[in-house]
C-alpha cells in the first residue's frame, strides 16, 4: 500500500483528471514528485504524457527517481544517467557531429589536393606526348 498523499495524487490524476501541474501547486511539492509518483504507478508511458518539455524537468524527475525508486536497478539506472550528465558525457552527440564536419573538411582539402595532383600529373604527360620526345617506358610488375 502507497503512502495516503501519494494514493490522493494518484486519485486526483486518475479520477479528477486533473494535471501534475496543478495537483503539484495544490499540495505546494514540486511537480518532479507528482510526475514521479504517477510514473512509479502509471509506468513509462505515464512519464511522456506528464508534460516534461524542458530538460530540466526531466533531470528533476531522474533525481526524485534516484531518491525514491523501490528498485535498487532503477536507483542505480537514475543515477549513472545523472552522473553522465553532470560531466557532460550525455553530450556526445554534439562532439561527434564536431568531429564529422572536421574530418569532411579534411576529406575534402585531401579530395582537392588529390585532384589538382592528378590534373598536374595529366598535363604534364599532354605536354610530354605533343612534345614530340619518346614517352617513358612503363614496367610491368607481376
Amino acid at each position: 500500500m502507497s503512502h495516503p498523499a501519494a494514493q490522493q495524487i494518484l486519485y486526483a490524476y486518475k479520477e479528477l483528471g486533473i494535471t501534475p501541474e496543478i495537483i503539484a501547486s495544490q499540495f505546494e511539492i514540486d511537480l518532479s514528485i507528482v510526475q514521479g509518483i504517477i510514473a512509479k504507478e502509471e509506468g513509462v508511458k505515464a512519464i511522456l504524457e506528464t508534460g516534461l518539455e524542458k530538460g530540466e524537468d526531466v533531470i528533476a524527475l531522474l533525481k526524485n527517481l534516484a531518491m525514491n525508486a523501490d528498485s535498487d536497478k532503477v536507483k542505480l539506472e537514475a543515477l549513472k544517467y545523472l552522473h553522465s550528465e553532470q560531466t557532460g558525457r550525455n553530450n556526445i552527440p554534439a562532439q561527434h557531429l564536431e568531429l564529422k564536419k572536421q574530418k569532411l573538411l579534411l576529406d575534402s582539402v585531401n579530395v582537392a589536393t588529390n585532384l589538382s595532383k592528378f590534373n598536374e600529373s595529366l598535363k604534364r604527360s599532354r605536354e610530354l606526348q605533343n612534345s614530340g620526345r619518346p614517352l617513358p617506358k612503363i614496367v610491368e610488375i607481376s
